[in-house]
């Protein structure tokens, strides 16, 4: 993107949104391998599906 605004190839609504859907995208990723990541952390005896990662809580 820093390339392309240089270069005068974005439209004037393009950095704002790259603003605004980059920090929502990485909190989204990082919520989701928190979720994964703890629930691996629980799990005993046998591989965590993503199936099972994404269940909500018992």
């Amino acid at each position: 993107m820093p390339a392309r605004i240089i270069a005068g190839d974005t439209a004037w609504w393009e950095p704002p949104a790259s603003l605004l859907v980059s920090p929502a995208a990485a909190t989204l990723v990082v919520l989701a391998a928190e979720r994964v990541y703890r629930r691996a952390l629980m799990q005993t005896g046998r591989k965590l599906s993503f199936r099972q990662a994404f269940k909500p809580a018992d």
